[in-house]
């Protein structure tokens, strides 16, 4: 039995509570904000998650996860894991446990990029429903231009405040102040710029038509792989879809520049066009939303180069507790590594061709 702080008397009681008995618990992995452990039961084999929560961060990832798997499963798409039981109290989900491997960025095929497409477009053909037009906001969501360079803003200014306790600390707010900081600027302007040269109106809404439901961080860091056909004949795979603690109301355009810029097992590319074009069909005007997804998409990417830096922020030191990281500075020296190759790589694609 797992013997980690959130096996407790309370943990005990939640299982009993969802009628388990004989079970064992065992750590399967830690998130970014939550810790999913293993089941096994008389009853049969489940994923308890337990999410993190502070006076800093009061965002109810487990509500957001529950509510929306809920949704899925009763309009049938069941491409996500069934969701068994939730004490919000608790911070405590019980969910179906799925068999499956995470695909490698070699591994991505066009069929798991349409599987991708089909769940999505499955979520909103039921947008409109009462349980749909019930499901939050998204984290994070924007709806305008500006709010999406507000969003950003908001986590770059955040990065003032590292402190430069440990050496890496300060290599990481030397980075931030030497590299991110002018990048960000230089983006900022060149995107401003081609608003302008397009038309778009930064303060305008777009419709409520074109908002969709959004799984949120989505990409196949939050995916598994699932053999249905294991015969010597034939074996074939299906993606099942995890992870769902931000999903809400968004626009397609995040959903898209999110799915592209993921850090864990990128996207690649080619499939970009594609997936853009898919996603814009949901909308009203398509060629809009596409081209606003596509001045997005260095904005975004300086986003999720700010989130891999979050661990460095003293808000976060109680997140980096709960997730009991060994190695601080280890886990540390890693994220900057990710952040400078992130802008590196971005800073390339960003240079003029000769």
């Amino acid at each position: 039995m797992d013997n980690s702080s959130v096996f407790s008397p309370s943990v005990s009681h939640f299982l009993s509570e969802c009628g388990l008995s004989n079970f064992e618990v065992s750590l399967l992995n830690k998130g970014g904000n939550n810790k999913a452990y293993k089941v096994v039961s008389s009853e049969g084999t489940y994923v308890l998650k337990a999410y993190f929560t502070s006076e800093q961060d009061q965002r109810s990832r487990l509500r957001n996860e529950y509510t929306f798997s809920q949704f899925c499963w009763e309009n049938q798409i069941c491409s996500v894991p069934q969701p068994f039981f939730a004490d919000y109290d608790k911070h405590l989900g019980l969910y179906e446990y799925i068999h499956g491997e995470k695909l490698k960025t070699d591994e991505i095929k066009e069929s798991h990029i349409q599987e991708c497409i089909n769940f999505t477009k499955a979520i909103n053909h039921h947008k409109t429903s009462n349980q749909g037009s019930s499901l939050p906001v998204g984290s994070e969501a924007s709806f305008c231009l500006k709010e999406h360079l507000e969003t950003v803003e908001k986590r770059i200014k955040r990065l003032e405040s590292i402190d430069e306790n440990l050496s890496i600390d300060k290599e990481a707010k030397k980075f931030v102040v030497k590299s991110l900081f002018p990048t960000w600027q230089e983006i900022k302007q060149n995107f401003t710029r081609n608003c302008q040269k397009l038309n778009f109106d930064l303060d305008v809404p777009i419709s409520q038509n074109d908002r969709i439901l959004s799984p949120s961080d989505f990409g196949f860091h939050n995916a598994l792989g699932v053999t249905i056909d294991s015969s010597l004949a034939r074996t074939s795979s299906k993606i099942k879809f995890i992870d769902f603690e931000y999903a809400g109301w968004d626009d397609p355009a995040k959903l898209v520049c999110d799915f592209f810029n993921q850090v864990a097992i990128p996207v690649p590319n080619e499939f970009y066009t594609y997936f853009n074009q898919e996603i814009a069909d949901l909308t009203d005007n398509p060629a809009y939303h596409q081209k606003r997804t596509d001045l997005l998409m260095s904005i975004y990417s300086i986003k999720w180069i700010s989130i891999i830096l979050n661990d460095f922020l003293p808000q976060n030191r109680f997140r980096l507790d709960f997730l009991e990281h060994n190695d601080i500075n280890d886990h540390k020296t890693k994220q900057l590594h990710k952040a400078e190759r992130g802008l590196q790589k971005l800073i390339l694609e960003l240079s003029p061709t000769t």
